[in-house]
């Protein structure tokens, strides 16, 4: 068969696992066709079956806590009448006593 009829005229060199090989090379024998066409095939059918992408993984839900003042353990930093949110599930008031924020009033600077 001539190569540029057939439109093939890339060359591409892989490494394989002598399994994937002798895989590759039954299966072709078993249609009668060239390893090359079981790959586009299997090209083919992969794109058919994932479009393209990952399946995209369930994103976390962001909670709203508020507060009236409170200063960050990790930086320090302090915030009055603001939302922080949190990956952690809803806490109730008396839950949010032994969060990582310590109430307190505002700074004056």
């Amino acid at each position: 068969m001539d190569k540029r009829i057939s439109g093939r005229t890339e060359q591409l060199n892989l490494k394989v696992s002598p399994d994937f090989r002798k895989k590759l090379k039954l299966m072709a024998a078993k249609e009668d066709c060239l390893l090359i066409e079981v790959l586009e095939k299997s090209l083919e059918l992969y794109q058919k079956n994932y479009k393209g992408s990952r399946p995209k993984k369930p994103q976390k839900k962001l909670s709203p806590y508020h507060l009236k003042g409170f200063e960050c353990d990790n930086c320090g930093d302090e915030y009055y009448n603001k939302t922080a949110y949190s990956y952690a599930p809803k806490r109730t008031k008396k839950k949010l006593a032994s969060h990582r924020f310590a109430t307190k009033p505002p700074s004056t600077h």
